[in-house]
């Protein structure tokens, strides 16, 4: 359940304007089952809870990158309808793919022009058994990540690397977007 909402002036000088926010506590149920082995009495269950504070106009940042999760079809798709594409190669394990990750793909302008319309990130997460990305990965000629890959809207490739900076995605990008 959550607690009424109550309005307050947020922005900065002039760009103020009156928002509804949620500042007391909020009740989350989540249903769950526990199989025969478990017993009788407290069992300790670890929870991770992330949110996102938004309203009807915006979100706060961090904004996330809506990235979709790689299969050959999802990515034969994003190519079938012209959008410049972005495909990030990463794992749990790999520290160099987090410091990418959160130097460059986390900078809100990379985050924007990727959740642009005519650009479609996809992840490539071969953190466990993925057959299919770890084809996709050997087919663009590698077989260590990090990794990043545009194709342009013909689905041509137009900029690769295992590090990148701000500059070089967002012109790589740029670039994909324009080319036939």
């Amino acid at each position: 359940m959550f607690p009424k909402p109550h309005e307050i002036n947020f922005g900065i000088g002039d760009a103020k304007e009156q928002i509804s926010v949620f500042s007391q506590r909020v009740v989350v149920f989540i249903p769950m089952a526990m199989n025969g082995s478990s017993g009788q009495g407290e069992v300790p269950i670890k929870v991770k809870v992330s949110y996102q504070a938004c309203d009807d106009k915006q979100c706060l940042f961090p904004t996330p990158v809506h990235w979709t999760y790689f299969t050959p079809e999802r990515l034969n798709e994003a190519m079938a309808q012209e959008k410049a594409v972005v495909l990030e190669f990463t794992a749990a394990w790999c520290l160099n793919c987090h410091a990418l990750e959160q130097t460059v793909l986390h900078n809100p302008r990379v985050v924007e022009a990727l959740n642009s319309s005519g650009v479609s990130p996809i992840k490539v997460d071969i953190t466990g058994r993925n057959p299919a990305g770890d084809r996709k990965l050997m087919e663009v000629g590698r077989r260590t990540i990090p990794y990043l890959v545009v194709y342009s809207t013909a689905g041509k490739e137009v900029f690769s690397s295992d590090a990148y900076s701000v500059e070089q995605l967002l012109a790589a990008i740029q670039e994909a977007q324009k080319s036939p």
